[in-house]
């Protein structure tokens, strides 16, 4: 496993309502959390979730577009958390996918002029997984237990050049007795899919999605934090247990069952 100190991680996936968004704010969050100062990069020019996770559509006046033009960082860049140490670019200014050698050259300079200790791109559904593998040190490929969704990390995981850290990470999996849903499909069998290692797994949690929904993502804390935390625990070549630190464990255990 990637052992990262700055690093960039692309957060990916080719099927939408997976929740790439929602992972990759959590991931800074849990950044955070460890001390870290983190820039997360909104690339999905058509939804600008991240405004909208973090109450912050009224102050996003300018976006990567505007950097990529040459406006000063102070003037894009917001501070979004509580902490202070999540610094959102948002989508602002963009009709497209920027170059990928002009967007590299523009988060190296970011991180050596800012002091990040990571990047973390929430990139929409239309970029492939050489866009990904050219911006980033590893690539998270978001998947929901729908088996459409495993089909699209398949192809995705097969455009990604084998010596890229790529891993899958499961979102949303609902919690119970491990029993096969119609239209689910089992971690085991997701991994096999998507022929790249599991870092992590997130549950569906109530209080994570009316955070999110209500604009209120900064100020996360707790437990809805803990399932991202061990995700960049593991990036950062931590031995950290699937389920490490989560409430109601034996739960989380049972919904990997066969």
């Amino acid at each position: 496993m990637a052992e990262l100190k700055k690093g960039v991680i692309a957060v990916s996936s080719p099927k939408g309502g997976v929740g790439r968004s929602a992972v990759s704010c959590l991931l800074s969050l849990a950044l955070e959390r460890q001390g870290q100062s983190v820039l997360l990069v909104d690339l999905d020019f058509c939804i600008h979730t991240q405004d909208f996770f973090f109450g912050a559509e009224d102050r996003a006046l300018f976006g990567l577009g505007d950097l990529l033009a040459g406006r000063q960082a102070e003037e894009v860049l917001l501070a979004v958390t509580d902490g202070g140490r999540v610094r959102l670019c948002p989508s602002v200014g963009l009709d497209g996918l920027p170059d990928p050698q002009a967007l590299s050259a523009l988060l190296a300079g970011l991180i050596e002029r800012e002091g990040f200790d990571w990047v973390i791109l929430d990139l929409p559904s239309s970029c492939t997984g050489e866009y990904a593998a050219a911006l980033s040190h590893v690539v998270l490929m978001v998947s929901s237990t729908d088996p459409t969704a495993l089909l699209g990390v398949q192809s995705l995981s097969q455009s990604i050049p084998d010596e890229k850290d790529a891993y899958l990470l499961i979102n949303r999996l609902p919690l119970g007795d491990g029993q096969r849903t119609k239209q689910g499909m089992r971690p085991h069998e997701m991994i096999d899919l998507a022929q790249r290692p599991l870092i992590g797994i997130l549950h569906e949690d109530g209080a994570l999605s009316c955070a999110l929904a209500g604009g209120r993502a900064g100020s996360l804390t707790g437990d809805s934090l803990v399932p991202a935390l061990n995700v960049v625990l593991r990036l950062q070549g931590e031995q950290r247990l699937l389920f490490e630190g989560m409430r109601d464990e034996k739960r989380h255990r049972r919904s990997l069952d066969p």
